[in-house]
């Protein structure tokens, strides 16, 4: 049974990175559904139940992190500079990222810029593709 997209997408957004305590998120084949449980953060009385054989099971296929699809800020950032930035803000942006602060200094150049709106988009369509090529082979591999 096939997922849907912006089901898989929530899913995805609500886990994060991946560094909450016990966040997780899965995608049932059997039932099409895209389902997460944020762990610590989570009332367990509105939780999702994690299934007991989550990682055994091959009816369920655990979400990636950022991470793990190479979506970090950083990536992400520089493939945005290169791609719409100035040369000397693409220079720029390379160095914000060489110390801690980037994410607010990189997001202070783009409003300045005016060039937020297009930062976001550029971002969500990254995500969107990759988390795409991930369950197409993660679904594909399991069957």
């Amino acid at each position: 049974m096939e997922v849907k997209f912006e089901d898989l997408r929530e899913a995805f957004d609500a886990v994060g990175d991946g560094d909450m305590s016990g966040a997780v998120g899965w995608v049932d084949r059997e039932t099409g559904e895209a389902k997460f449980h944020l762990g610590d953060y989570e009332d367990p009385e509105l939780a999702e139940k994690v299934p007991e054989d989550l990682y055994e099971n091959e009816r369920y296929l655990v979400l990636p992190t950022r991470h793990e699809l190479g979506l970090g800020l950083r990536r992400l950032a520089l493939d945005f500079a290169r791609e719409h930035l100035s040369d000397e803000d693409n220079d720029r942006v390379h160095d914000m990222f060489r110390r801690p602060g980037a994410s607010r200094r990189f997001t202070d150049l783009l409003g300045d810029r005016g060039m937020l709106p297009q930062w976001y988009a550029f971002r969500d369509d990254a995500i969107d593709r990759a988390l795409r090529e991930w369950y197409a082979l993660a679904d594909a591999e399991s069957r």
